[in-house]
């Protein structure tokens, strides 16, 4: 699953959640980057 498709099946919260999760993990994936730029470009 893609970024965007992550964020319209789960929303923006949940995307946090596993970005949040990650970041803790140490383990970051090209789609765990992806997710997290969708974000930040949502908050802006």
């Amino acid at each position: 699953m893609n970024a965007v498709e992550f964020m319209k099946e789960h929303g923006i919260e949940k995307a946090r959640f596993v970005i949040g999760s990650a970041e803790v993990g140490g383990v970051v994936t090209p789609k765990i980057l992806d997710l997290k730029k969708l974000v930040q470009s949502l908050e802006l």
